[in-house]
């Protein structure tokens, strides 16, 4: 009976999130990096530093599925791991707890806070990252219930999974690594599994093997082992710095270190309240009692990320806290508990002279229960008001603005565009609207010039542009087509113009 509980909970933690992200989904693109990683995916060219290399591989097996167009089947393929990454909490929990409405309730939490539940419906590497630390935390819990061979390779390749997708893990996982060392260091005299741990740590990171193929077809200049090296640690092939770097640790002082926690503070409590905050406080606290070196270590890494995460950067990346969230709510799991056994002690306290045991039983499991039951009013709660601040179902007002002004330009034409959404522009065209043979340039093409405006207009075609006006005004006459468009979000207003003439050089 116990067994079939426990299967039926843990549907219900990957069913009832992944239903609520689907529900929620982006169906097509927002700008930025999703629309980065849909022109790429389906290509199979090497992202953004560190490249992303498993995200990269599973997420071309998903745009193979038949359902929707490829920016929906990457959109789902984030939700699929989000709600996978909510199920291997669900069981981390468990392995603590023993408990399936402590995991449920603890599990779900996580599902439906806003950090989460946001980059769980659209395209993006935040939810398979999280999935990928949370297997690494499910299996060193494991390890330490059953500290065998198995589950101690398990957690090696996992850790080694985990640094496959994001360079911040690079810095934080060793924390847990540590930690299982710790829980049986004798094991490590012996050179067989010692080996067979590094095997199983480096079999993951193969993927990185990726860079030296994708090159040979110009995908790019990675193709040399100090290329790869700088790469990996989220800096551009000539070694320049992409997002942020370590490379000069400590690079802020104390205020300014102090002002930038700040910021990250704010939205975190924001996102996971004063209630949720003090029962993770209180859960980690009788953690010490029920866990010291989890707890220990758990802390630790929470400690380590916030450093990290704020030498690293200049300006907050709330998704690079979504590992501190997950073990807060494991932290939560732990006040749960409390709150069991203070149930239990008192029981047992009434009832210490009743040798009724079916009365104990009943005495015992029935407020429990209804307490127990109670607690999953939290995550219901959670859902019931981040729903419509994570929705994503309706088209963003980039991707309506350049899906009106393809359906509006002539066939046949050229479009030259400067604009930070122009990728969304490239995917209608390459995707979407490809019947209507239209020759996309942006600024970030190298092709892109005013020489080149004006020679294919000299040539007779249709040119239509978008951005960068002043500096084709200088040489080109052109004329308002009436599709001026405003996206709000990024403060930028999309204004087709058609190109009429060149202007004559009057100087002599």
């Amino acid at each position: 009976m116990n067994r079939k509980i426990h299967i039926i909970s843990s549907i219900i933690a990957f069913a009832i999130p992944l239903i609520l992200y689907i529900l929620t989904l982006q169906p097509k693109l927002i700008g930025g990096e999703s629309s980065w990683y849909a022109l790429s995916i389906p290509k199979m060219e090497i992202l953004k530093p560190p490249s992303y290399p498993i995200y990269s591989l599973l997420a071309k097996v998903f745009t193979l599925i038949p359902i929707g167009d490829i920016a929906y089947k990457i959109n789902l393929f984030s939700a699929f791991f989000g709600a996978f990454t909510i199920l291997i909490l669900f069981l981390t929990v468990y392995l603590l707890s023993k408990d399936d409405v402590i995991s449920l309730a603890s599990s779900l939490t996580l599902a439906f806070i806003y950090p989460f539940w946001s980059v769980s419906n659209r395209i993006g590497i935040d939810s398979i990252n999280l999935c990928f630390i949370s297997l690494a935390i499910y299996a060193a819990i494991r390890y330490s219930k059953q500290p065998n061979r198995k589950n101690l390779y398990l957690f090696f390749f996992c850790s080694g999974l985990s640094l496959t997708n994001n360079q911040i893990n690079w810095y934080i996982m060793p924390v847990f690594i540590i930690y299982i060392v710790l829980l049986n260091p004798v094991i490590f005299k012996n050179a067989k599994v010692t080996i067979f741990c590094i095997l199983f740590f480096i079999l993951p990171l193969l993927s990185y093997s990726y860079f030296f193929f994708r090159p040979i077809q110009g995908y790019s200049s990675t193709n040399s082992l100090i290329n790869f090296i700088y790469y990996i640690f989220g800096h551009l092939p000539d070694g320049s710095i992409y997002t942020g770097s370590l490379q000069h640790l400590p690079v802020k002082t104390i205020e300014v270190a102090f002002q930038v926690f700040l910021a990250y503070l704010r939205p975190f409590y924001k996102n996971f309240g004063l209630f949720l905050s003090i029962i993770s406080f209180v859960g980690f606290v009788y953690s010490l009692k029920k866990n010291f070196k989890f707890a220990i270590f758990s802390f630790l890494y929470i400690i380590v990320t916030f450093y990290i995460i704020i030498q690293y950067l200049d300006s907050p990346i709330i998704s690079y806290l979504l590992p501190v969230y997950a073990i807060l709510c494991i932290y939560s799991s732990y006040f749960f508990l409390l709150f069991k056994d203070l149930i239990s002690i008192l029981i047992k306290k009434f009832l210490k002279n009743k040798k009724n045991i079916k009365t104990q039983n009943y005495a015992y499991h029935i407020p429990a229960t209804i307490i127990l039951l109670l607690l999953l009013v939290q995550p219901i709660i959670l859902a019931s008001i981040n729903y419509k601040y994570s929705d994503n179902s309706k088209l963003d007002e980039a991707y309506i603005a350049w899906n009106k002004i393809f359906n509006n330009i002539e066939d046949g034409s050229y479009l030259f565009v400067s604009s930070k959404v122009s990728d969304i522009g490239t995917y209608i065209n390459l995707y979407e609207q490809k019947e209507k043979r239209i020759k996309f340039i942006t600024s970030k093409d190298k092709d892109y010039s005013l020489d080149l405006i004006t020679d294919v207009f000299n040539e007779g075609k249709t040119v239509y542009v978008i951005g960068n006006e002043q500096s084709i005004n200088k040489k080109l006459n052109f004329e308002k087509t009436g599709l001026s468009l405003e996206l709000k979000k990024i403060d930028e207003t999309l204004s087709v113009k058609k190109i009429t003439s060149e202007k004559i050089n009057l100087e002599s």
